[in-house]
Formats: C-alpha cells, sequence, structure tokens
C-alpha cells in the first residue's frame, strides 16, 4: 500500500489555493469518503445539476451519477483503491439531475483523510468531443460513400508511380477486380505512352496543379481508354480525378462518320437535284422545239 500523508485530505479541504484552482477547473472535482460525496467543485454542480447541499446531504448515493451499465465497473475500481491498487482512468457515462447522459472520462487517487482512506476524483466532461468525432466519422463515412460510388476515378499516387489509393470506379474503369488488386500495379502500366506520365509530371512539378489532361491509358486487360485526368501536387503526392472518354470518342467518331454519310449523300442529291433541272430543262425546250417544227410543217402543206 503507498504512503500517504495523514494531512492530505484535511489540505484539500481546507486550503484556500486548492479551493480556488478547484472552483476554477474546467473539470469536476470530488471527495467520496466511505461512498459519501464531502467535497465538489462549482463544476459538479453546474454540469450534473445538483446543489452543494444535495450531494453533502447523507442520504446522496454517488452511483446516482453513474449510468447503471457503468456502476459495477465503478464499484469494483473503488475496492482496488481502498485495497490500495493503482486504478487506470476509465470512461464512463454519468447521468446529470435532468437524466441527460454524459460521457466523461475518471480519474480517482487514493488519499487519506484524517486517518480515514478517501477517494479523490476528477472527472472530465467529453461528451461535445464525442460529439465531434461521431460527426467526423459520420462526415468521412458520406465521403468514402460518396468516393466509392462516384462515377469517375479518383486516385492517389507518389511521385515515383506508386498507387496509394483508387476508388471503385476507377478500379472498374481499368478492369481491376478490386482496388487493392489495383493497388499492388505501378501507374506506369497504365500509361500506353510512358512520355504522357513523364509531361504530366514535369507540368505539376511547375504549376502545382493539373487540369483536362488528356492521356490514353491501358486497362488490366490490355483494352485501350482515352482519358481526360486533373492532378494536384502536395509533397510527393498527386491526387485527382480520372474521367473515361472512351464510349464519348467512340460516339463522337461514330457521328463524325455519320455526318461525312450524310455530306456525301447531301452532295449526290444535290447534284441529282441539278441534273433533273437541266434534264427538265432540256425536254422543255425539246417539246419547244418540237411545236415549232410541227407548225413549220403544217405550214408547209398548207
Amino acid at each position: 500500500m503507498p504512503d500517504m500523508n495523514k494531512n492530505e485530505g484535511r489540505l484539500f479541504l481546507e486550503d484556500e489555493h486548492f479551493k480556488i484552482l478547484a472552483d476554477h477547473s474546467p473539470n469536476m472535482i470530488f471527495i467520496n469518503m466511505r461512498g459519501r460525496i464531502i467535497y465538489v467543485n462549482d463544476k459538479c454542480e453546474e454540469i450534473m445539476g445538483y446543489t452543494r447541499e444535495e450531494y453533502y446531504s447523507g442520504s446522496f448515493d454517488f452511483m446516482t451519477l453513474i449510468a447503471p451499465e457503468y456502476r459495477a465497473h465503478v464499484k469494483n475500481n473503488f475496492m482496488m483503491h481502498l485495497e490500495g491498487r493503482e486504478v487506470p482512468p476509465a470512461e464512463y457515462k454519468l447521468l446529470t439531475k435532468s437524466g441527460e447522459s454524459i460521457n466523461a472520462i475518471h480519474s480517482t487517487k487514493l488519499i487519506d483523510l484524517e486517518g480515514e482512506k478517501a477517494i479523490l476524483g476528477i472527472i472530465t466532461d467529453i461528451t461535445e468531443r464525442k460529439k465531434a468525432e461521431k460527426l467526423l466519422g459520420e462526415s468521412e463515412q458520406r465521403y468514402r460513400e460518396i468516393v466509392d460510388n462516384s462515377l469517375v476515378g479518383i486516385y492517389r499516387t507518389s511521385i515515383k508511380g506508386q498507387i496509394l489509393f483508387v476508388n471503385d470506379a476507377l478500379a472498374k474503369m481499368m478492369e481491376y477486380e478490386s482496388p487493392e488488386a489495383m493497388m499492388r500495379e505501378n501507374v506506369m502500366v497504365m500509361y500506353k505512352n510512358p512520355d504522357d506520365r513523364a509531361k504530366l509530371i514535369r507540368r505539376i512539378n511547375k504549376e502545382k496543379r493539373v487540369d483536362r489532361f488528356e492521356v490514353n491509358l491501358l486497362t488490366k486487360n490490355g483494352n485501350e481508354k482515352k482519358a481526360i485526368l486533373s492532378a494536384v501536387l502536395d509533397g510527393e503526392v498527386l491526387s485527382g480525378m480520372i474521367m473515361d472518354l472512351t464510349d464519348r470518342a467512340r460516339l463522337e467518331e461514330s457521328l463524325k462518320e455519320r455526318l461525312d454519310e450524310l455530306e456525301k449523300f447531301y452532295s449526290m442529291a444535290i447534284g441529282r437535284e441539278l441534273k433533273m433541272a437541266e434534264l427538265k430543262k432540256e425536254i422543255a425546250e425539246l417539246k419547244e422545239e418540237l411545236k415549232r417544227q410541227g407548225k413549220g410543217l403544217k405550214d408547209d402543206i398548207s
């Protein structure tokens, strides 16, 4: 059992410096003796909602402050203290007077108060931190879902070509069975023309950001993809997006071929129309000539 100063507890209760520090502490501070609370600071009143009179009444049960699912654990820690064993800080849920649940870290120490054992406790309210962590986790999850379900490929690579991250869309675009499988490759195997990668690196080192960089890529199965990518340099890491233009390029090529056909057909149709006009004119002229000839023949007979 560790040595304890018999005046330690009295100093806690009577020293004005302790009281000033305790009442200005952002943490809740209390002293528990034989299950009764004999000292609380201002934060205990402010956060938990009980008055000092209520805390100090002989009928107040310290376990009222502990959420039911943690009470057995807290009692066990108190017993460990009374046996002289060290108890590490633990995270509990507390219940305020109004029934609100609070997340807290509970640190305790065994002290001697006028020859009797007592427990000095410091409680740190981490409720807001927990809420922030939860919101951050939810935000990261939503971001992950957006990235994984994106129709655009998203990537991170090192300057040297190590693939650090790809989303599902990019792995599917490049015909890999999973992002993990694609991340085992070096990015150079995906460039049809290695000079395109060198050109990208030169530009990104100079400009730190590259937009609408057109490139031909090769999938795992050797199929060619026309793509446009963006890249941002952060230290030694490139990150950005890749958009597959292959289908659009094929559509544009198909439309161009169709347009060429239509233009040829139009030219033929226009040419044919002009020829038809000329033929109609020639027929009309022949008819007029025949009429004149027929009239002349009649005149000669008469």
